[in-house]
């Protein structure tokens, strides 16, 4: 009900009213966070100091159990401390590069995403929480070097994915090796690297 709300205000060039009513609404639930909207049409959250960028707003999400989440599946057997390099592969908005970065302190975190719209997202996240220890890049990680389409007909930013349907709308995007990803950076060496790209793990 608040979401379809939400939608009617925004298109009805109603936003500040919209903000005020997801804010106001997360407030009564306990999370605390403000609302904005970007002018490419992306969600700026904000609960106690951190900023995440989605592609709809989350009025019930509370920050610290989404990264304390990404933690228990993402850092399993390996938490990443002081000094480390990370990879991000398939980072969409930022939640477990944005941990990563609190890890690593005066370490590096590579953050890779595919997708256009997603990978805007984490640059903003980049940006607004000043992860200056990241470095992101607009990139498909695959078995080959070149273009390749992905999914462009997402509602989530976890749903891209590579295509193999010409029929299925589709961005194309720059894909490369990770061997050859790892030497352009001059990196001989990594500490932690986290893969989340949808089923397409296996072309690594």
């Amino acid at each position: 009900m608040i979401n379809k709300l939400v939608s009617f205000l925004s298109y009805a060039e109603l936003s500040k009213l919209a903000y005020f009513l997801l804010s106001i609404t997360s407030w009564i639930l306990g999370k605390r966070s403000r609302f904005t909207k970007t002018a490419e049409g992306l969600w700026v959250q904000k609960q106690d100091g951190i900023y995440f960028i989605d592609f709809t707003p989350n009025y019930r999400t509370m920050f610290s159990n989404l990264t304390d989440q990404g933690s228990d599946v993402f850092f399993h057997n390996y938490i990443p401390k002081r000094d480390d390099l990370c990879i991000d592969i398939g980072a969409g908005i930022g939640i477990g590069t944005y941990t990563m970065s609190n890890l690593v302190y005066n370490g590096k975190v590579l953050s890779i995403e595919a997708s256009p719209k997603t990978y805007r997202a984490l640059q903003l996240c980049k940006e607004m929480n000043m992860l200056n220890n990241v470095s992101v890049y607009n990139l498909a990680i695959s078995n080959e070097n070149g273009l390749i389409g992905i999914s462009d007909n997402i509602g989530h930013h976890t749903e891209s994915s590579i295509i193999r349907n010409n029929d299925e709308a589709q961005v194309v995007v720059k894909s490369i090796t990770i061997d050859d990803f790892l030497a352009e950076n001059k990196i001989d060496f990594v500490d932690y690297m986290k893969v989340n790209i949808e089923g397409a793990e296996k072309l690594l």
